[in-house]
């Protein structure tokens, strides 16, 4: 799986729950912008990208790595 996969999935996922990426960024109690580069693929994220995951219902063994 590509970064540009998984920035979609998380997109199509914002769009379907009604969710911006700020209030995402705000429910996770991160800044908008590590939030951005976590979706985007430029940072990895760790425990923050596995925790975005399950909230947004994103299966984690097709992302992480």
């Amino acid at each position: 799986m590509t970064r540009l996969d998984f920035e979609m999935e998380v997109k199509k996922v914002l769009r379907e729950k009604g969710i911006t990426q700020a209030e995402l960024s705000k429910l996770l109690g991160i800044k908008p912008s590590y939030c951005s580069d976590i979706i985007r693929g430029n940072r990895n994220g760790g425990d923050v990208k596995k925790k975005m995951m399950k909230f947004l219902g994103i299966k984690e063994v097709l992302w992480l790595n």
